[in-house]
């Protein structure tokens, strides 16, 4: 081997990441976001019914790219399902997989890897694409530290505009009359899983509605153990069960998260009990 050649081999394999030099980079990874990163949308302009707090896309990936560089870390896209969400929505589910590691002779090896599963409805196809994407690339980023705060709660609380706070203050002492006891048997809630019993507690009576198709269909505000105020919809034979409920009576559900441009988050009931 040449000596130049030589030299070159020695300097591609010092370029190379290890899992030991990752372990030391987390620090730098998680460390927090600068604070023009943050981004807070009303519930006017997210259509969820409650304010939102996170951090923005490019500063995510900016992340990334100064503590690895571009080289060194990729992420890998697949679309789980596509479907139309009544007239006017469509919604796109993804899963992400970001990788670790290292470019060789033209191959990706990884060291680490996390996958993260996501979605997201829109009017159109390109934006509910959009949405999916970097919403789900967000949560695998958290589980390298990249804007963890995100995820456990402490960007939400210390970047929540004071009225948001006060608001959500008012409605846990008032309207919701909050104590510890009203939901001692609460198990922790993961906002995005189905088919798992959400407790939540009435904040107001059953409101009977007609569907475009004439079937008949109830909603009613719920909130959750963390503050979060969803729209609860029953259909079929759960509504039957649930138009004599009153307001502050929890009750445990088992259903599906959905989006709503007009209705805000909702909780699409499959089965429920008092």
């Amino acid at each position: 081997m040449s000596p130049a050649k030589f030299c070159w081999t020695i300097f591609m394999e010092e370029k190379l990441l290890t899992m030991e030099e990752l372990t030391k980079l987390y620090p730098k990874l998680s460390a927090k976001l600068p604070e023009e990163a943050i981004q807070v949308a009303t519930k006017e302009q997210t259509k969820k019914g409650y304010d939102t707090t996170g951090y923005g896309y490019q500063y995510i990936v900016n992340r990334m790219n100064e503590v690895l560089g571009p080289s060194h870390w990729r992420q890998i896209v697949e679309i789980i399902k596509e479907v139309p969400k009544g007239d006017k929505l469509v919604e796109v589910t993804m899963r992400v997989t970001v990788q670790i590691g290292n470019w060789i002779s033209g191959t990706f090896v990884p060291i680490a890897e996390q996958v993260a599963f996501g979605g997201h409805a829109s009017m159109t196809l390109s934006d509910a694409y959009k949405g999916a994407h970097t919403n789900t690339l967000k949560k695998a980023l958290a589980m390298f530290g990249v804007g963890k705060e995100a995820y456990e709660g402490s960007l939400d609380d210390d970047n929540r505009a004071p009225d948001f706070r006060e608001k959500m203050k008012n409605i846990s002492s008032k309207e919701v009359n909050n104590d510890s006891s009203d939901f001692e048997e609460f198990e922790d809630f993961e906002e995005e899983t189905e088919n798992k019993p959400i407790k939540a507690k009435l904040l107001e009576p059953i409101q009977i509605k007609k569907s475009k198709q004439g079937a008949s269909y109830g909603t009613a505000k719920i909130v959750t153990k963390e503050g979060e105020i969803l729209q609860l919809v029953v259909f079929g034979k759960e509504l039957e069960r649930i138009q004599n409920m009153k307001p502050n009576q929890i009750i445990s559900v088992i259903g599906e998260f959905k989006d709503s441009p007009v209705n805000g988050r909702q909780l699409i009931a499959k089965d429920f009990v008092a």
